[in-house]
């Protein structure tokens, strides 16, 4: 259970902030994750979402990580430059 709660309270795509449940939501959300459930088409279109929702924040930070790497390989003036976006 302790290992769901990244899943349970992950914010939906598109969001930052975690996700509130009601307690309904939640024991609902709770009695879906036994085991004795086969996975359902909704089951793997969520997983599909909450993939790719990770895999565009991971992206995203590592194109930040490289464009600051870059940036620091630079020399001063080249780096200026492509700060600004300029030749």
């Amino acid at each position: 259970m302790i290992d769901a709660t990244d899943f349970i309270f992950a914010p939906e795509p598109g969001e930052s902030t975690e996700r509130r449940l009601s307690f309904l939501d939640f024991l609902d959300l709770i009695l879906s994750l036994r085991g004795t459930n086969i996975a359902t088409m909704k089951d793997i279109v969520d997983l599909r979402k909450q993939l790719k929702s990770t895999y565009e924040r991971l992206k995203s930070k590592q194109l930040a990580k490289s464009r600051t790497y870059a940036t620091l390989s630079m020399g001063p003036d080249d780096a200026q430059r492509n700060l600004l976006g300029t030749p």
